[in-house]
């Protein structure tokens, strides 16, 4: 998935019809499936057809760490990063509000000071089935350094 988690096969550089054939793909494979992809709404609309029971968790972080990370990561100019967060996140609101498809909300922030509540929410969410221990798994993952990305993630897979 890479250093930052997202499912490179949902990039719109690959295009709608990659897109749908992993759509595809994955609905034959696994009967509960999903993606992160922080601009979901430059496709989402033309794939929606093809998700069986889609359902939308929307992560939504602190405007100033979230133009800090652009700053950090592609931009110079403060200004210009916040209004880019800002954009990303009207977009998706936007989108969320047009489909109304089940939306959960999930701050960024409070997953990582609550993090075995937000996943249980999640998992509810989802409909899925977890024990403690899987909890407990998942929030380790989430806790700020327990993420230690392994070669596999490291590695671009394009």
């Amino acid at each position: 998935m890479g250093g930052n988690l997202e499912d490179r096969s949902f990039r719109m550089k690959h295009g709608l019809d990659h897109i749908r054939q992993t759509i595809s793909a994955r609905n034959a494979s696994y009967e509960t499936w999903g993606w992160k992809h922080p601009q979901p709404h430059a496709y989402l609309e033309q794939v929606i057809p093809g998700l069986r029971n889609p359902r939308v968790i929307m992560v939504t972080r602190d405007l100033t760490a979230n133009a800090a990370g652009l700053l950090a990561r592609e931009m110079n100019d403060a200004a210009k990063a916040i209004r880019q967060s800002m954009l990303h996140t009207r977009n998706n609101i936007q989108f969320v509000r047009k489909h109304r498809l089940p939306t959960l909300m999930v701050s960024y922030e409070k997953l990582l000071v609550s993090s075995e509540e937000v996943i249980q929410e999640i998992a509810h969410f989802c409909d899925i089935d977890v024990d403690q221990g899987k909890i407990a798994e998942a929030a380790e993952f989430v806790r700020p350094g327990g993420y230690q990305a392994s070669e596999a993630t490291r590695t671009p897979k394009e």
